[in-house]
């Protein structure tokens, strides 16, 4: 079962350093563009190492090290550049599919665009995708909610109101009785209120957000 990471990042670092070296690295085929930003992350990488215990060594580092272009490890680079750089990893468990279910009945269990996303599918998923000159990165798998999405989703995210019934989620499979569903809703309330969390304190900062499915 895939696991939701909310990634909370700095715009200026986002916008100013990873999307315009991963953008050159992708267009020169080369990693050159992106080394010197692999380098000051460096002792980020260290200090999680030594924390979690970690005996891998990251793509980070061999990139800084002067490793050759690969297309297929531009995108781990890339994954491993938004994880380094973000200033927060909140542990925040979720709940999209009964949120969704509750919330925008119209959209569950819908294969949709990204730009047909309800809010709540946006606040989960991200809003755009992460977009690096022409290339995507992961774009089943990741997204991001730019700081004016952020602020407007945790706008949106404070006027929901939870007056719901078991009834609203007959269409969820594997809920046998009303019980079933009454728990699942207390459950879906809890979520709702960290996701509250997570975005009323990234928009007080103006940060954004990367949403990535692992």
């Amino acid at each position: 079962m895939d696991m939701l990471y909310f990634l909370v990042l700095d715009p200026a670092v986002f916008h100013g350093e990873i999307v315009p070296t991963q953008t050159a690295a992708w267009k020169q085929r080369s990693f050159e563009p992106c080394r010197s930003l692999c380098l000051r992350l460096e002792p980020k990488v260290k200090a999680f190492a030594e924390q979690y215990r970690v005996s891998e060594e990251p793509l980070l580092t061999r990139v800084a090290q002067g490793l050759p272009f690969d297309r297929e490890l531009w995108k781990v680079l890339t994954g491993e550049l938004l994880w380094y750089s973000a200033l927060e990893i909140p542990t925040v468990r979720t709940a999209p599919e009964t949120l969704c279910c509750l919330l925008a009945p119209a959209e569950y269990g819908r294969e949709i665009d990204r730009a047909e996303f309800a809010p709540i599918q946006q606040v989960h998923y991200g809003r755009r995708d992460l977009r690096f000159g022409g290339r995507v990165y992961r774009p089943e798998g990741a997204g991001y909610n730019d700081a004016l999405d952020v602020a407007a989703l945790a706008s949106h995210l404070e006027t929901i109101r939870e007056d719901w019934t078991p009834d609203d989620l007959r269409a969820m499979p594997g809920f046998a009785d009303e019980e079933d569903r009454e728990e699942e809703i207390a459950f879906a309330r809890e979520r709702l209120a960290e996701l509250r969390e997570l975005y009323a304190s990234a928009a007080r900062d103006r940060r954004l957000i990367v949403c990535e499915r692992v």
